[in-house]
């Protein structure tokens, strides 16, 4: 049986959904936080080089704060904090959010293979070593876009199925 009016208009509010989606993924809010201004220049340069928007902070609670405010895109920390360190930050970013989804990338000058597993284990989705290239930077953030790409088209076909249940 050919799809009726109702099936075709709810598919083409989806693809206009997953087209503004793709569209929104072209440019990242990046919260950083690294407790040495030097690195938090060079890693802010070459962020918003690549074309996303940036915020810096240099504690982990200063990152708690900004994410109770707005949730970032993606949060990049070094794992070497005051206080509280960049692992403990991101298990309680995972333990604090409401079921919302913030991707993270560690990173650290520490090539020491217990960290990264830390790090992993902890909810990290991408490690980087410093001092990285820009480049490297580059593939690890598109990693973590198209991830965020694909959450935004979940949520995005979740709220038309919402939509087209309530019709």
């Amino acid at each position: 049986r050919a799809p009726g009016a109702r099936y075709r208009q709810l598919r083409q509010a989806l693809s206009d959904c997953l087209t503004v989606a793709q569209h929104d993924a072209e440019s990242l809010f990046i919260l950083v936080v690294d407790d040495n201004p030097d690195d938090l220049f060079l890693i802010r340069r070459d962020l918003m080089a690549l074309g996303h928007r940036v915020a810096c902070v240099s504690t982990a609670d200063e990152a708690l704060e900004h994410i109770a405010q707005a949730y970032p895109d993606v949060l990049m920390t070094d794992v070497g904090l005051p206080g509280m360190d960049g692992i403990e930050l991101l298990q309680t970013v995972r333990a604090r959010t409401d079921g919302s989804w913030i991707p993270s990338l560690v990173f650290t000058g520490s090539l020491d293979e217990a960290t990264q597993m830390r790090a992993l284990e902890a909810g990290a989705d991408a490690y980087l070593c410093k001092p990285a290239s820009r480049q490297m930077l580059h593939a690890k953030l598109g990693v973590i876009l198209r991830l965020k790409a694909m959450q935004w088209q979940a949520e995005a076909r979740n709220r038309e199925l919402a939509r087209y249940r309530s019709l």
